[in-house]
This record gives C-alpha cells, sequence and structure tokens, in this order.
C-alpha cells in the first residue's frame, strides 16, 4: 500500500515491505513498514520546531529591568503588531 499527498508541499510514501522469499512463496503478510519523507517535508517539519530561547539575551534584558535602565520602543511594538496584521 502507498500513500501519497501530492496537493501538499513535501511528500510522505508508506509502503508494506515484504521480504523476498515470501513474496515467491506467495504468502503476502507484510513483515514491516518503510516511510519515505521527501526532502520538502523535512524542511517543513523542521520550521515547525520551536526555537531555542537565546539565554545570554534573555538574561541581558532581565538584568536591564531590574536595574531601571530596559527602555520600551512603543512605535517598534506599534510597528510589529501592524506588520502581523497583514
Amino acid at each position: 500500500m502507498k500513500i501519497r499527498e501530492t496537493n501538499r508541499v513535501g511528500r510522505t510514501e508508506f509502503q508494506k515491505v515484504y521480504p523476498s522469499e515470501q513474496k515467491k512463496s506467495g504468502n503476502q503478510a507484510p513483515v514491516g513498514e518503510r516511510i519515505r519523507v521527501s526532502s520538502e517535508a523535512k524542511i517543513i517539519a523542521a520550521a515547525r520546531e520551536p526555537e531555542v530561547p537565546d539565554e545570554k539575551k534573555i538574561n541581558e534584558l532581565k538584568d536591564a529591568i531590574r536595574k531601571g535602565v530596559f527602555k520600551i520602543d512603543y512605535g517598534r511594538i506599534a510597528d510589529a503588531m501592524i506588520d502581523e496584521e497583514a
């Protein structure tokens, strides 16, 4: 059995694996399964993985907030919100 998804970016193929001696004897019981994932599907899967936080940057921000020197750039926040909605 094969399943192919052609309407999406990336493709996954699934097929039952039969040993050669079982095919010759007529016994068609599968002994395992093999899955092949296209390179596009691997890229998409990697993009869905969460980002690893930058601990150094986080600690710098925490220190700046504790010291009271962290400045909020309201214009940058507003621009990012507008860009996200577009």
